[in-house]
């Protein structure tokens, strides 16, 4: 590995070595600190083999002085590069102003899309983002997600919530439908914590923020309090009507939070198999009183029933059912204790993303695999961590986790 890497910066020929004693060659060769790599006889007077480029004039310097005719098949390495394209100077500047074009290009946004809109018109929610500053061809330095998804709340009232986010040359504006009722929007409350986790970002759109990025949230915990603060005009305003000096919270407040998954997988493989052998008989059914020609106990450990029932139209209430017994045994073959292990972890990997909501963004996974030799099984547990909205709106009346006002 050393030693290609070094080969490419330095360079490298591919040399052809023809006639004399080559065994002499390749002994002087040698004895003078001539690294000779990928030596191919091709013959007994045909040798081809790599020679580091600053070494190939003494190199043929020995072979002239023996009697080789050693000639140049290849050249390869970073300088010889460089000297072809030295030779084309077009070419060079053309991929050093196509490279800075490609900076250039890297800096703004092209495309816009839509994740999560089903009844809002995809067209609806580029306008607003557009308005707020989101649009094709703009920097992406100057777009600013906390006033997009602010004039998204505010200019679509039939999203629940709003993130946008810019990855190279695009941006995606994940939304959420609201699913309540036009009569529950202004029902007023909180926004809390559905889950654990670490908050990442907020923005409150109406109410005030309880937490910042950075801080860990339990299940419960306000997030965004739809209480007027103490003193504000909406506040007096409403205490002077006789009414709660509450708003319906509105803002999202994205998140780490993890979820696990378990898994487990047999470290032997039971199954089962017929013998061949069978144990048959005859039931007869004529309206509520039944006939059984043969005994209806087989003579098995393990059996295996199979039923057929004829029941004719021309004699209604009439059946008759012929019962099949086969005898079956069962076969334990150990299982590879890696096929146990990769079982159990896609198991677990199943259960855990099966959990997951729509328009979350994986970020890590855990996996930790023990076995259970008393039980005969391997476990396994996999923990996916995920950015998604850890907010849920909770009317006021409703218990929440302590610090709810």
């Amino acid at each position: 590995m050393l030693r290609a890497l070094s080969s490419l910066f330095r360079g490298y020929v591919i040399i052809r070595a023809r006639g004399g004693p080559l065994e002499t060659f390749i002994n002087r060769a040698v004895a003078q600190g001539i690294a000779l790599w990928q030596l191919e006889r091709a013959g007994p007077q045909l040798l081809v083999a790599r020679v580091a480029a600053g070494d190939f004039l003494r190199l043929a310097r020995t072979a002239r002085r023996l009697g080789v005719d050693v000639a140049i098949l290849h050249k390869a390495g970073l300088p010889f590069l460089f000297i072809r394209a030295g030779r084309r100077h077009a070419f060079v500047a053309g991929g050093f102003l196509f490279a800075a074009l490609l900076y250039v290009l890297g800096q703004f946004v092209w495309f816009v899309r839509v994740d999560g809109a089903d009844a809002v018109p995809h067209g609806e929610i580029l306008a607003a983002a557009a308005h707020a500053g989101l649009r094709p061809g703009v920097r992406r330095d100057e777009v600013q997600r906390d006033v997009v998804e602010r004039r998204l709340y505010l200019a679509i009232p039939r999203l629940a919530w709003a993130s946008v986010e810019v990855r190279g040359a695009v941006a995606t504006v994940r939304v959420a439908e609201r699913a309540v009722l036009d009569a529950d929007l202004h029902q007023p409350g909180h926004i809390v914590a559905a889950r654990d986790g670490v908050v990442e970002r907020v923005a409150a759109i109406r109410g005030q923020a309880l937490v910042a990025p950075g801080e860990t949230v339990r299940a419960g915990q306000p997030l965004i309090s739809g209480m007027l603060a103490p003193g504000s005009a909406d506040y007096l305003e409403r205490i002077g009507q006789g009414q709660l000096p509450y708003v319906r919270a509105e803002g999202v407040v994205r998140g780490r939070t993890w979820y696990r998954g378990l898994g487990e997988a047999p470290l032997v493989l039971v199954y089962e198999e017929d013998t061949g052998r069978v144990h048959r008989y005859l039931s007869i059914k004529i309206g509520e009183r039944e006939w059984r020609i043969g005994r209806p106990e087989a003579p098995f450990a393990l059996v295996r029933w199979e039923q057929r029932t004829a029941a004719p139209r021309w004699l209604p209430g009439v059946s008759a059912t012929w019962h099949v017994g086969h005898e079956i045994r069962r076969l334990e073959q150990p299982q590879d204790a890696g096929t146990a292990r990769a079982a159990a972890v896609a198991t677990a990997r199943e259960h855990a993303l099966g959990q997951l909501p729509a328009g979350v963004d994986v970020l890590d996974e855990q996996v930790s695999v023990w076995e259970d030799p008393a039980a005969g099984v391997v476990r396994a547990a996999v923990t996916v961590e995920v950015l998604q909205d850890l907010g849920r709106f909770a009317p006021v009346g409703e218990p929440v986790a302590a610090g709810a006002r």
